[in-house]
């Protein structure tokens, strides 16, 4: 504690928590303990590491130093830390200037093993003095064909000097005229490596496309960079060029460690932050480099509008009108936390997706179908940036103009009091809560937060936990958002115009480039260059399938099962009593004041052809008019009141262990809506929702307008998300459940749509006829279940506002005994009811390939094992387990050169194998069909299962948000899966390395039966058309 200097302490009453800012006397590091009851300790370790070029060296530094260290010596610390403890967070991010290492556990022992494996990982990796993380996680040569004249043996050692970059990468500066090459075929080379993999996948987005570009064109300093890589950057990166960077930003004096955690814990944390802070100010190695080159450069601001034009890629056959970006973008300049906070809110009004003025201009006009918009404060200069999708891209100039006029309206008038406090509302919500869509722990946002504060050198690290100030200051001021419009957007000439159109051949072209690049540079490698990338090949091979030593296993801390609780968390859910709905669940938890909840309509009485007409109604349930609001009036008392509120279809079914394979295919779809909003806005709020259920007029104009955003939303979300629709697509192989998925929010759903958006001209009445009676039949009060969570003390009161919304709806009487009808055969397939339907019948399990306008692969391979008379157990989910954290990432992501791959095992029966980001297709293929083998060949005892154990409790009990926890409490209800959670938990302390060897004749057998599907692009799915029994065009109209 003596060696730490307390600088502040502060409360921060927003959050309910102490913050001190302390500094190491010895190193100058800063370090904030941030004091909390929250059972979910995080560590965190920030360097500020600004981008110096597109060469990714930041990302590529990320990755390697979790790649072995001094005192962890195994081959893949992270990854083993992945298996073995109770972690519920690990990972490590860059961002444009800085790169940040947080852990998250529920056990306090775990916690601080798990600090002092980063603390040693970023102070004393192996890379420093090993290049072969680097080429491993980075880039590297490797062949794609074989050498005839040279054999293996014969090659030279390389140099032992890990600062000879030229040693370590000769081939990049030889060529063939300085030796005479003695080879009969050269090697047919390409490149490969995790990180090169990664960034190939985002230069083929067109988001991304458009925001590179234009901050090329707004920055001459650090944020001109692309942080994470450039491909063909990439490839010219060097080792020492790594070293170099390291050694330079890798420093206590330029860290902020976060420590959210309990105050008695602090004596420990001090003690091995001061043992890791010392020793590396003893081992530093000297840098040159300047002083004020960890700052942000920000360079010299633009003053003018700018235009550019891009192109992003689509597929050969996929349709080029109307399928534009345009793109407006300013640069803010230095801001702080309350513009940050009044430009967010600017962000939801801009992009609302219902109750937009502005977007219905743009669609009456035909300039575009919808708006998003990116504003990012991680960077300290940020841009705001609004892309009009599905555009003209004849109208560009159309759309500036009705965009200037928009602002300039705003300029004056602003943009009206009720949508300005919605907006305010909003992001303080968010704010407060501090959650986000991946589930990422408290303490990693708000070290976030911290971290955030810190690279951009603010002198009050936590201007942005004051959020009730900022928030009355800004409601205080009913000019507040127009003069914020004049100033940044208006009169601000710092301005960028991008217009990204699609091109059919540039995929080819970027593939040809690529493979010309490579082509080129390695036939000027002479022999001994390619002597080197050889024997790197081989050294790299050798040392990933080396197995680590006993000794080196042992540097791993981990807990033993003894640790671990017997009693898992509660998952049952309180039945209430309530005459005004069909059923009500109640799960106590600590909300901070807010109210979580579902409605979930049983709507299995809908006939087969009527249930993708019922997703399109959840899509556009807020986008009509009522009898009493407009629905832009409607839209901005709904974000007024409610934190979020959303509608989906979901489909269930019996997942309960042991359930026959024709049970678990009888599915119950659910028209759900979900919000959550604050007690004193609940009554409002209800009567709000019960307006939507019961007021609806449809009209033939906006459903047009609306199929065509929901069509354009849908293809972006699949772009942005081509793993989930790997994983719907083969679930709809493989159960019923997975075959209604993909009719709600896959592929067959989206072609449905297109079906709709081209006819609804000329059939739009008829549709319309089809939704309201749709819309008039799922909301009835037989149909409805309740699902909420609040205080113990409101469940009473929240229970009377939420079911009175009962009078709201219809009143009808289920019928049992259609029920009965479950299981008969089928003759008229689409006009059955889906509570009726066989979906044994109709499942139709192949082998496809998705075609998709992709640098990289998604590799799928899946089979139902309760079609085959197994059951799920916790011996299998225990091989499962093994299967992708160990075999899956040694063979796919570490050998394969993939960003990552995992395995999906649910209580239904379905099982697949999935990669990445993937280089790789019929090769992954092979890796999954040998993975019985590889698990058979590998050493199980007692021991080794014990710490992979750890971290499959560690998934289990993964703590989760009040909101996310109410989800997993009715899904247990709605899919009989409580007992399935309490069983396999309490079972798993009774797995044996034979219990976990005789679930592998699952998988075995499994393999015999399984599909394969893959998403990727055209080149590389026709290379190996023979795997396939159809292949589709995603975007073909």
């Amino acid at each position: 504690m003596d060696k730490f200097t307390l600088f502040s302490t502060e409360h921060l009453t927003d959050f309910n928590i102490e913050a001190r800012v302390y500094k190491h006397d010895d190193s100058g590091a800063t370090v904030v303990k941030m004091v909390t009851l929250d059972p979910n300790m995080t560590f965190s370790i920030l360097f500020k590491t600004p981008a110096i070029n597109d060469k990714g060296i930041t990302h590529i530094i990320e990755h390697s130093v979790l790649c072995g260290s001094d005192h962890y010596t195994t081959k893949e610390p992270f990854a083993d830390l992945l298996r073995v403890s109770y972690q519920n967070f690990l990972n490590a991010f860059t961002m444009p200037d800085s790169t940040m290492y947080p852990i998250s556990s529920m056990n306090a022992v775990d916690y601080l093993n798990l600090m002092k494996v980063y603390l040693d990982a970023v102070f004393l990796p192996r890379v420093r003095h090993d290049k072969y993380p680097f080429l491993q996680e980075g880039w590297r040569w490797e062949q794609k064909g074989c050498l005839d004249a040279t054999s293996e043996d014969s090659f030279t050692s390389t140099s032992d000097d890990p600062h000879d970059a030229e040693s370590n990468l000769c081939y990049q500066n030889m060529s063939s005229s300085s030796s005479q090459n003695t080879f009969s075929i050269k090697p047919d080379l390409t490149v490969n490596g995790v990180v090169f993999n990664e960034m190939k996948s985002s230069e083929t987005d067109p988001l991304s496309i458009c925001l590179r570009a234009l901050r090329r064109a707004l920055y001459t300093g650090t944020y001109q960079y692309e942080a994470g890589g450039i491909s063909s950057e990439i490839e010219q990166l060097t080792y020492r060029e790594v070293q170099d960077f390291y050694f330079s930003h890798y420093t206590p004096r330029n860290s902020v460690t976060v420590l959210y955690s309990p105050l008695s814990l602090l004596s420990s944390e001090f003690e091995v932050l001061d043992m890791y802070f010392t020793q590396q100010i003893k081992s530093a190695v000297k840098s040159d480099l300047k002083e004020g080159a960890t700052s942000v450069l920000l360079g010299d601001p633009l003053e003018r509008t700018t235009k550019i034009e891009v192109e992003y890629p689509i597929g050969e056959e996929d349709e080029i009108e109307n399928n534009a970006i345009l793109v407006c973008a300013w640069r803010m300049g230095v801001i702080d936390y309350e513009t940050a906070f009044a430009l967010n809110a600017v962000q939801k009004i801009f992009e609302a997706k219902e109750g937009n003025a502005f977007v219905e201009k743009l669609t009456d006009l035909k300039i575009a179908k919808t708006i998003s918009v990116d504003f990012d404060t991680e960077y300290s200069d940020p841009t705001f940036v609004v892309f009009a999708k599905n555009a003209d891209l004849k109208k560009i100039e159309e759309f500036e103009d009705l965009f200037q006029m928009e602002l300039e309206k705003v300029g004056r008038d602003g943009f009206g009091l009720e949508k300005e406090i919605a907006a305010i509302n909003s992001v303080e919500f968010e704010e407060r809560e501090c959650e986000d869509e991946w589930g990422t722990s408290k303490g990693v946002l708000l070290a976030m937060k911290i971290g955030e504060g810190f690279a951009h050198e603010k002198s009050d690290l936590f201007e942005s936990f004051r959020i009730k100030k900022v928030v009355e200051k800004i409601k205080k001021n009913s000019k507040y958002f127009a003069e914020l419009i004049q100033k940044f957007f208006i009169k601000n000439l710092r301005k960028v115009v991008v217009l990204c159109t699609p091109s059919q051949t540039l995929m080819k072209k970027m593939s040809d480039e690529e493979e010309k690049r490579h082509t080129e540079r390695s036939q000027n490698f002479n022999e001994e260059c390619i002597q080197k990338i050889m024997e790197e090949e081989k050294e790299l091979k050798r040392l990933q399938n080396l197995e680590d030593s006993e000794i080196q296993k042992s540097t791993i801390p981990t807990l033993k099962i003894s640790d671990i609780a017997k009693k898992g968390v509660d998952v049952t859910m309180e039945r209430l009593e309530s005459e005004k709905v069909r059923s009500v669940y109640y799960k106590e938890n600590s909300t901070n004041g807010i109210v979580y909840f579902t409605y979930s309509f049983d709507i299995s009485s809908l006939k087969l052809d009527e249930i993708v007409p019922a997703t399109i109604l959840s899509k556009l349930l807020k986008s009509f008019d009522t009898k009493s609001h407009s629905f832009l009036e409607l839209n901005t008392l709904l974000e007024k009141y409610y934190g979020k509120i959303e509608c989906k279809i979901t489909s269930t079914s019996n997942k309960r262990i042991n359930a026959a394979h024709d049970e678990a295919n009888k599915v119950i779809p659910y028209f759900e809506i979900t919000g959550k909003l604050l007690y004193e806005n609940s009554k409002e709020a209800l009567l709000l929702l019960g307006e939507v259920l019961s007021q609806i007029k449809f009209d033939q104009k906006t459903l047009e307008k609306k199929l065509k955003t929901m069509l354009s939303d849908a293809e972006y979300q699949m772009k942005e998300e081509p793993s989930k629709l790997l994983s719907v697509r083969i679930q709809s192989y493989l159960t019923g459940a997975g075959y209604l998925q993909d009719l709600t929010d896959g592929l067959s759903g989206y072609r449905k749509v297109q079906e709709y958006a081209e006819h609804v001209a000329q059939r739009g009445d008829v549709f319309l006829t089809e939704l309201e009676k749709i819309y008039s039949s799922i909301f009835d009060t037989q149909k409805c279940s309740l699902y909420y969570s609040c205080e113990r003390e409101k469940r009473d009161e929240m229970l009377s506002v939420f079911t009175d919304i009962g009078k709201c709806m219809r009143m009808g009487v289920i019928d049992e005994a259609k029920r009965e009808e479950v299981g008969l055969p089928l003759k008229d397939v689409q006009n059955r009811e889906i509570r009726a339907m066989d979906f044994l019948s109709l499942s139709n399990p192949r082998n496809e390939a998705l075609v998709f306008p992709l640098k990289t692969n998604y590799v799928g391979f899946g089979f139902n094992f309760v079609a085959l008379d197994f059951a799920m157990n916790s011996s299998f989910k225990g091989l499962c387990e093994i299967i992708e954290k160990l075999f899956l990432w040694d063979k796919v992501r570490v050998e394969g050169g993939a960003y990552g791959a995992w395995v999906t095992a649910q209580a239904d029966g379905v099982f697949i194998f999935q990669s990445y980001r993937d280089p790789h297709i019929t090769e992954t293929l092979e890796v999954y069909k040998e993975i019985p083998k590889l698990v058979e060949t590998m050493q199980l005892d007692k021991n080794t299962l014990e710490k992979f154990l750890i971290g499959i409790f560690a998934q289990i009990d993964m703590p989760r948000s009040p909101e996310a926890f109410l989800e997993f409490c009715k899904l247990c209800l709605q899919e009989n899966t409580r007992e399935n959670y309490y069983e396999v938990r309490e079972k798993m302390f009774d797995v044996t390395p034979q219990s976990i060897l005789e679930t592998l004749k699952i998988i075995k057998e499994g393999i015999k039966h399984a599909n394969v599907c893959v998403v990727g692009n055209r080149d590389a799915i026709e290379k190996r058309a023979y795997i396939y029994s159809d292949i589709i065009e995603v975007f073909k109209k």
